[in-house]
C-alpha cells in the first residue's frame, strides 16, 4: 500500500512537470508530426528493450536538446541515451549522455500506449554542434510507441545487436526539441577556448576546476550528479576575463562527503554551456 501510495505521488509529480514544452527552435520526430499517437506498440519482452533514432543536425546552428517525448508504459524506471557520434552505438549501454525517467502511465500492457512520457533535459547542457549527428532513445519501460513504417530509420535492442525497425514494417515513435545555443567563443583572450576540465580526474579528496572567459561575464558553476540533480554550486556571480580556477573538496551544499562515482559539472556562460565530467574515487 505504501508502495502504491509513493508511485501515485511520484506519477502526479511527473505529470505537473512533464508537461510538453512551447514550440522551440528545433521539434523533431520520427513520426515527422510532434506528439503523434502511436498507432502499434513494442512490448520489453517480445519487441525491444531499448528504442533509438537518427537526427543530423543540418540547422547551421548549435542545438541544446531541451526535451525528449515517447508514447509509452511501464512501471519500472528507466533511461534516455544520447549519443553524439555519426555511427550507430555498438549498444545501448554504451553511454555517452544519459539520465533516468519514470513513464507517466504505469499500464505495459496498453496496446498501443496512449500516453506521452516527456523528459526534460534542459540542464544537462547536451549541444549537438551544426553538422553533427547524434543517436537517441530509450529504454523500453514495459510498451514503447510505434507507427507503421513510413521512411524514417529507428532501431530496436532486444536481446542481441541492434534490430532495424524497418524491416519489420515499423517506426518508433521518438522525439526531441531544442533550442540554438550560441557558439562557443574563440580568440581575442588567451586561453578563451580552454575546455571546461579538471585534475586530477579521477580525484581524492579534492580536484581543481579550470575554465577560462573571452570576458567578463556572469557565470554559474555546478556540480550535479548523473540525473542532473544540482550537489554544490561552486561559482555564481560576476568573474573577470581570462583563465579561471576552483577547487571542489568533494562535498555537497550542507558540507558532507559526496559516495564515489561520475558527477557532471555544468558551466552556464552568458555566451553558452559547457559540461564535463569527473569521477570521484575512494
Amino acid at each position: 500500500m505504501l508502495r502504491l501510495a509513493f508511485r501515485s505521488l511520484l506519477v502526479i509529480l511527473l505529470v505537473a512537470l512533464g508537461t510538453p514544452a512551447a514550440a522551440a527552435d528545433v521539434e523533431y520526430s520520427t513520426t515527422g508530426v510532434m506528439d503523434t499517437p502511436a498507432t502499434n506498440g513494442g512490448d520489453r519482452d517480445g519487441w525491444g528493450s531499448d528504442f533509438i533514432t537518427r537526427w543530423h543536425n543540418d540547422t547551421g546552428h548549435d542545438v541544446l536538446l531541451e526535451e525528449f517525448g515517447w508514447p509509452c508504459g511501464g512501471w519500472w524506471s528507466q533511461f534516455w541515451y544520447v549519443w553524439i557520434r555519426d555511427t550507430l552505438p555498438a549498444a545501448p549501454w554504451g553511454l555517452e549522455y544519459y539520465g533516468s525517467f519514470v513513464a507517466l502511465s504505469e499500464d505495459d500492457t496498453a496496446y498501443p500506449p496512449a500516453v506521452y512520457t516527456y523528459v526534460d533535459v534542459a540542464g544537462e547542457g547536451i549541444v549537438v554542434p551544426a553538422g553533427a549527428t547524434m543517436y537517441f532513445g530509450y529504454g523500453n519501460p514495459g510498451m514503447g510507441g510505434h507507427i507503421l513504417y513510413n521512411g524514417v530509420d529507428t532501431w530496436s535492442w532486444l536481446d542481441g545487436p541492434w534490430d532495424r525497425d524497418g524491416d519489420f514494417g515499423r517506426t518508433a515513435v521518438l522525439q526531441f526539441r531544442g533550442s540554438f545555443a550560441a557558439p562557443a567563443a574563440a580568440g581575442g583572450v588567451p586561453g578563451a577556448a580552454a575546455p571546461l576540465g579538471a585534475h586530477p580526474n579521477p580525484f581524492n579528496p579534492r580536484t581543481t576546476i579550470r575554465f577560462a572567459l573571452p570576458r567578463e561575464m556572469t557565470v554559474s558553476l555546478d556540480v550535479c550528479g548523473l540525473d542532473g540533480r544540482r550537489v554544490r554550486r561552486l561559482v555564481d556571480g560576476r568573474r573577470a576575463a581570462g583563465p579561471q580556477t576552483v577547487v571542489w573538496d568533494g562535498r555537497d551544499a550542507a558540507g558532507q562527503a559526496v559516495a564515489a562515482g561520475t558527477y557532471l559539472l555544468r558551466l552556464v556562460r552568458e555566451d553558452g554551456t559547457e559540461v564535463s565530467k569527473l569521477t570521484l574515487v575512494k
